[in-house]
């Protein structure tokens, strides 16, 4: 019989309780890069209809419960001490988001729940990103489904946070689904903070499911070869293109465009959260480029359209609307 030696290496675990998905992720070993073991996702959308309550989804707040139940389940087998939970913007700014942790802490007893400050959660951000480029210089901009975190880096150290009300959902909500009222919201919010033309020439570091969608469809638009969006990169120009061919595409459109890694439909990519998702300001066209400083993720099968389906071994088509290369997996039959 083989012999396996047993796992000495340390085990933590960490989860983040966001306004549209929670996430687990465990690591293995305690060094400046530890090892991914576990990590998976729940679309929840707490903070859907945040902005017009002033509090949590109550669908969401059911399935959180019942998902964060089995999330501890499973940092416990999987024996990860620490284990703790960071609540982010729909916690900390709904009227019922004390009483959802107070009964997350009955369910988890020990688990330690932190609600983060906007700055909190934008210095988490940094750090991040700063862990996998040191050098990193210029804006990170973190976008989830409740803010939108922006922070100033000067050749890897972390300068003035800022935190916005222009999370995907939140704008959404804000904006009531028109584009054009989320364009304005946007701007305004974006005019509102200071010394913000202060990177322009520098990089834009995005991180955040919005961001990874839309890199998805451009990386499937110009046939990138490889299966990795990290350090994506995209000129200003092909970044404005970008968001203007999401932002202008009817709705139907967009439900075709397919995340292969999760099955379903990105909730995110929408016209209204594309007027942040991939704000480049026109009078700043010298901002070099977009880096998408985030996690690696698959393939997009994308743009499925009637031609591509009813041609079974498609590998490569164009679609008939903005000239976007489909691409579509042999479905063996």
């Amino acid at each position: 019989m083989p012999h396996f030696a047993a796992n000495t290496r340390p085990r933590c675990a960490v989860v983040d309780l966001g306004s549209n998905s929670v996430r687990l992720v465990v690591f293995e070993g305690l060094d400046r890069n530890p090892t991914l073991i576990f990590n998976e996702k729940a679309v929840l959308r707490l903070g859907r209809g945040l902005q017009d309550t002033g509090r949590l989804n109550a669908d969401g707040v059911a399935q959180a419960l019942m998902v964060m139940t089995r999330y501890a389940a499973i940092a416990r087998a999987m024996r990860a001490a620490p284990f703790e939970v960071l609540a982010t913007a729909a916690v900390r700014d709904a009227s019922n988001g004390p009483a959802f942790v107070d009964d997350l802490r009955a369910r988890m007893p020990g688990v330690p729940i932190r609600i983060l400050s906007g700055g909190q959660e934008a210095g988490l951000s940094a750090d991040g990103l700063l862990c996998g480029i040191p050098d990193a210089d210029g804006l990170l901009a973190d976008i989830g489904g409740g803010s939108l975190e922006l922070v100033h880096l000067e050749s890897g150290a972390r300068g003035i946070a800022r935190t916005l009300p222009l999370g995907v959902i939140r704008l959404a909500d804000r904006a009531q689904g028109d584009v054009e009222r989320a364009r304005l919201v946007a701007d305004a919010d974006l005019d509102a903070v200071p010394n913000l033309g202060d990177i322009a020439g520098r990089d834009l570091y995005l991180v955040g499911g919005a961001w990874r969608a839309l890199a998805r469809v451009h990386m499937a638009q110009s046939g990138y070869p490889l299966n990795m969006i990290q350090a994506y990169t995209l000129t200003p120009q092909a970044a404005r293109e970008l968001a203007s061919a999401v932002a202008g595409s009817p709705r139907r459109i967009l439900r075709r465009w397919r995340e292969c890694r999760a099955g379903g439909w990105r909730t995110c990519l929408t016209p209204p959260s594309c007027c942040a998702a991939c704000y480049v300001p026109p009078e700043q066209g010298a901002w070099c480029s977009a880096r998408w400083a985030c996690e690696r993720g698959g393939t997009c099968n994308a743009f499925p359209n009637r031609r591509a389906r009813k041609t079974r071994c498609s590998r490569r088509r164009k679609a008939f609307r903005g000239g976007w290369a489909a691409i579509r997996r042999c479905p063996r039959r």
